[in-house]
């Protein structure tokens, strides 16, 4: 994996080429260290030949540094070998460089190719998508920017879904009596979350349960909630206090995914039942 510090490094002053004269105080301040790390860090790249390391002799003498190969044959070696092993970090990293375009663009068919679907056998595809707006959240409860909800659904899946038209999710069938204060839902047997384990109504109530804790019992989608029971290990009933002939259109909105709720929720690598997942 590339040495991304390293690369700071050279991007920073880049307009010296390969010969830079600096002092150990300022490399000090732009890597955030103290001079004797400067020091080590410096003579560590030399050992890696990257570099000669010429010490300032004396008080307020600056240090050379000579750069063994250009930035621009850098980029490219990485590059190369970022590709070959599927590197997405240090290719990600490297495309993020305000470097001349032509440095790479011998690499646009090979980075085409790449960040498109690949498959690799019959039951795995990957997708791959670079993003410059770091995410702020991928907790089903909290989304609310259009592309964390859609990354959201792409790595669960809620009861039903909604594509002009209400249709099966992870529901195959939903009922309600007359007057829509008892909603029922039968759920697909077999279905499997990320890590294996096969979904259950449990997990379904679970979720919900977790979802009214976050929003607060006086949301309006679930203030008339009474009670979620569990009829059998694939059907799951909501009861209200008054008549919801909504709620079924609402639990296709992302904050009712269903997690595994065995495993302690965790933002980034909770585990649902979506066709991607992240890594």
């Amino acid at each position: 994996m590339i040495d991304q510090t390293y690369f700071d490094l050279r991007m920073t002053y880049q307009q010296f080429g390969q010969k830079l004269t600096i002092s150990i105080s300022e490399l000090a301040k732009f890597w955030s260290i103290s001079t004797k790390q400067v020091k080590r860090r410096l003579r560590a790249y030399e050992e890696q030949k990257l570099l000669h390391y010429y010490p300032g002799q004396g008080r307020g003498h600056l240090t050379q540094i000579i750069f063994q190969s250009s930035f621009r044959d850098e980029v490219i070696m990485e590059m190369k070998q970022a590709i070959v092993t599927e590197d997405t970090i240090t290719i990600f990293y490297l495309l993020k460089l305000s470097v001349p375009a032509s440095w790479l663009a011998s690499f646009r068919g090979n980075l085409t190719n790449f960040l498109g679907i690949q498959t690799y056998s019959e039951n795995k595809r990957v997708l791959r998508q670079l993003a410059t707006r770091p995410i702020t959240t991928l907790d089903p409860v909290q989304v609310a920017i259009r592309r964390e909800y859609q990354l959201v659904l792409q790595l669960g899946d809620t009861l039903v879904q909604f594509d002009e038209g209400l249709k099966a999710g992870l529901a195959h069938h939903w009922q309600s009596n007359n007057d829509a204060t008892v909603w029922t839902f039968y759920l697909r047997k077999g279905v499997r979350f990320h890590n294996g384990k096969t979904m259950t109504a449990v997990d379904v109530k679970r979720t919900f349960e977790r979802v009214r804790n976050e929003v607060g019992e006086s949301y309006w989608q679930l203030v008339n909630l009474v009670d979620i029971i569990l009829l059998a290990d694939d059907i799951v009933q909501f009861k209200f206090s008054a008549p919801e002939p909504l709620f079924v259109r609402y639990v296709v909105d992302a904050k009712y995914v269903i997690v595994d709720c065995d495993v302690e929720f965790d933002e980034i690598h909770w585990v649902g039942t979506g066709a991607f997942q992240v890594t």
